[in-house]
């Protein structure tokens, strides 16, 4: 989206991690900017607003398409790939906001920037980690009285849409190759907290997976279900006997 005749109020940025502070995997500027739309060069008569709402509209048309991403440029500056924030036409008697003449507008827009994870997730590639919208992680080891070790790893993914350097971002698809490549580690994350005797997690264990998807929002849910059983022979069987006796008192 291209903002003409305008200037910038601020810019803030904010860094986002997995954990606490342990990866950088993005950094988001919000920039507030501010513009004037002259129309006195085709309004000339300088009777009703037709012309300014004109332009507005296309300012609103073009923040309003399915894709959350999109090009941003500034007086003819690229600032990269972000979305925008909110878009506002205030209109009053003043000179610069009569519509008349000179319309103003003003905008938050968000740029987004790909962080440093770089030595940081173990050979986890994280597709496209600048448009990682939100994210969060659970994972936990139970060992049940059947000596049966159950492992439930759960990851929370949404990914903003739209194109970027000319590439299309499907929310889905990024999210499922995250989740792929996170369910693929948690193996050899926690096999030293399984004794030896259970065997290999990746030979010996059952795995079991659900996925929900919003297309809506993008959002993601994936799970990811491990039983071990204690066989310890890479078999995926274990067996369990029980003795009843049944005694006529009769």
């Amino acid at each position: 989206m291209e903002f003409t005749n305008a200037y910038i109020l601020g810019i803030q940025r904010r860094s986002d991690y997995f954990g606490e502070r342990t990866a950088n995997y993005r950094s988001v500027d919000t920039i507030s900017i501010e513009g004037y739309i002259d129309v006195r060069a085709t309004n000339t008569d300088y009777k009703g607003v037709r012309q300014a709402l004109s332009e507005i509209d296309s300012y609103v048309n073009s923040a309003s398409t399915e894709d959350v991403l999109d090009s941003i440029v500034i007086n003819g500056t690229g600032f990269g790939t972000g979305k925008i924030i909110s878009l506002d036409f205030p209109a009053s008697t003043a000179v610069d906001e009569d519509q008349i003449r000179i319309g103003k507008y003003s905008a938050d827009i968000e740029i987004y920037h790909s962080g440093n994870l770089r030595d940081s997730l173990e050979n986890v590639s994280v597709p496209y980690p600048q448009f990682l919208d939100s994210f969060s992680e659970d994972f936990a080891i139970s060992l049940g009285k059947e000596n049966t070790y159950t492992l439930d790893h759960s990851l929370d993914i949404a990914y903003l849409s739209g194109k970027a350097g000319g590439v299309s971002i499907d929310p889905i698809s990024s999210a499922k190759t995250l989740a792929k490549n996170l369910f693929d580690q948690s193996p050899t994350q926690f096999s030293t907290v399984i004794p030896d005797s259970y065997g290999s997690i990746n030979v010996a264990s059952r795995e079991y997976f659900n996925e929900t998807y919003n297309i809506v929002d993008g959002s993601t849910t994936f799970s990811k279900k491990i039983s071990l059983l204690p066989s310890g022979s890479g078999m995926n069987y274990s067996l369990k006997l029980s003795n009843k006796i049944l005694k006529n008192l009769l």
